[in-house]
């Protein structure tokens, strides 16, 4: 049984609307072509079928492209994965499912994520989740949709073939087979940043049968290993015609409700959402315009980072290349630092004397983790520190807005400062600086705020 969402009502995001801040040079850009994508040996991953295995696989968001080969994977494997013995598909597990939403009620302390509040390690598999669709480059209004719930029934993958009564995307063409390859729809969440939607690729029949897949130039065939189709890449079965992949949506995912501070004609915005397969609560960060550069920064200080107690968590990320805009779906919390601390101050509930030092504990381990990762923030003030309240008295701090953020190998062009008005350290005025002083500034400076 699914435990309800617990709901957040506080109305302040990760910034104050009256923000004033002064961007520095261009905010570090990672090259993620250049980046290892494989996580760990040893991450889990949850696959559609809702059980974890203890796989490598290269990892994307909806706008990465990362290495394009996945790690092999046997038929008998997958068709004990995915089938039953009898042959029909595998339906997924309840118990898999009350395992994750148990994981949810496990004690919290004053460091841990507050439990129900979004997606928390070891969230539900959206069964009924959108994967994209494949457009016909000779037709474009054919699109075939990628859904792991159609026609009334759940599925993990897709058969692709011209068999009209066993296929679900049926194609036609010289050289493709009956029953083609397959295309399994999975989400990955390796505990090392957003949660990845993917489609995988793979081969079923001899090697006769041909699949192509061209991306980023790059024209492969398709043989033992199966291949992560990305978005924009193109693929043809046989020799019939090629399709475009198009990622999934985020109007397909989530839904919008009142913007929490923006609007429509600012550059950036967060607003409440909802996750349509569960409903889970979140909020979307909405940045595009002029702070695309920003959103970018942003976007690769959580893949850098992962997760961590005191980091705030990213959920997935999609970015609309027409529009240049980017959603960042993020964990809604209660308040912001500043915010949280006025309300203090007015009900008199908690002394700010006494939790003051363990609130900025929370706040130096969330910061170090920035610094052990190569990274400084550069913007530290309480409207980038959010709470989460996890019990009576309780409450877990977590930085949030790397927007500003910079790699420590990367070149400061002199001249350019980052940070907020009235926030900014001394330091970040000299010719020379460590921007990780800075963020030890700060700390301290939060300290004194409350």
């Amino acid at each position: 049984m699914r435990q309800p969402n617990r709901r957040y009502t506080g109305i302040d995001g990760p910034n104050s609307p009256t923000t004033h801040r002064t961007k520095d040079s261009p905010a570090f850009q990672t090259n993620h072509a250049d980046r290892e994508p494989h996580p760990e040996p040893g991450r889990s991953v949850i696959s559609v079928n809702g059980k974890r295995r203890n796989r490598s696989h290269s990892r994307e968001t909806s706008h990465q492209e990362p290495d394009v080969l996945a790690p092999s994977a046997k038929k008998s494997k997958l068709d004990s994965d995915c089938k039953t013995e009898d042959g029909k598909p595998r339906r997924r597990s309840t118990s898999s499912r009350a395992d994750l939403n148990s994981s949810r009620d496990s004690p919290s302390t004053t460091v841990n994520a507050p439990e129900n509040a979004g997606l928390i390690q070891g969230h539900p598999v959206p069964f009924d989740a959108d994967y994209g669709n494949l457009q016909s480059m000779v037709d474009e209004s054919k699109a075939i949709a990628l859904r792991m719930n159609a026609n009334g029934r759940e599925r993990q993958f897709l058969e692709v073939g011209h068999d009209k009564k066993r296929c679900d995307v049926q194609v036609s063409g010289l050289g493709v087979g009956r029953i083609h390859c397959l295309l399994v729809l999975e989400l990955v969440d390796n505990d090392q940043g957003p949660v990845v939607r993917r489609v995988l690729v793979i081969q079923l029949n001899a090697a006769s049968v041909q699949t192509t897949i061209k991306v980023r130039g790059t024209t492969l065939q398709l043989g033992k290993k199966p291949l992560v189709l990305h978005p924009g890449s193109l693929i043809r079965f046989g020799r019939g015609p090629w399709f475009q992949y198009h990622g999934p949506q985020f109007r397909n995912l989530y839904q919008e409700h009142h913007a929490l501070y923006g609007g429509q004609r600012a550059n950036s915005s967060v607003s409440r959402i909802h996750r349509l397969h569960d409903g889970f609560v979140f909020v979307v960060k909405t940045i595009g315009g002029a702070q695309s550069g920003m959103a970018k920064s942003e976007v690769a200080a959580f893949k850098i980072l992962g997760h961590h107690p005191n980091i705030l968590r990213s959920a997935e990320t999609f970015y609309n290349k027409d529009a240049d805009i980017y959603h960042l779906v993020l964990e809604q919390a209660h308040a912001d630092l500043n915010a949280f601390v006025h309300q203090t101050r007015q009900s008199g509930l908690i002394d700010l004397r006494t939790v003051a030092p363990a609130w900025v504990k929370s706040i130096a381990a969330g910061v170090g983790h920035v610094h052990a990762c190569g990274m400084a923030h550069r913007d530290l003030k309480p409207q980038n520190i959010l709470v989460f309240v996890t019990g009576p008295g309780r409450v877990s701090l977590k930085v949030a807005d790397f927007g500003l953020a910079r790699l420590n190998t990367e070149r400061v062009i002199k001249g350019w400062r980052a940070g907020t008005k009235g926030w900014m350290a001394p330091a970040s005025f000299m010719k020379y600086y460590d921007d990780r002083f800075t963020d030890c500034y700060g700390v301290g400076r939060i300290l004194y705020f409350m």
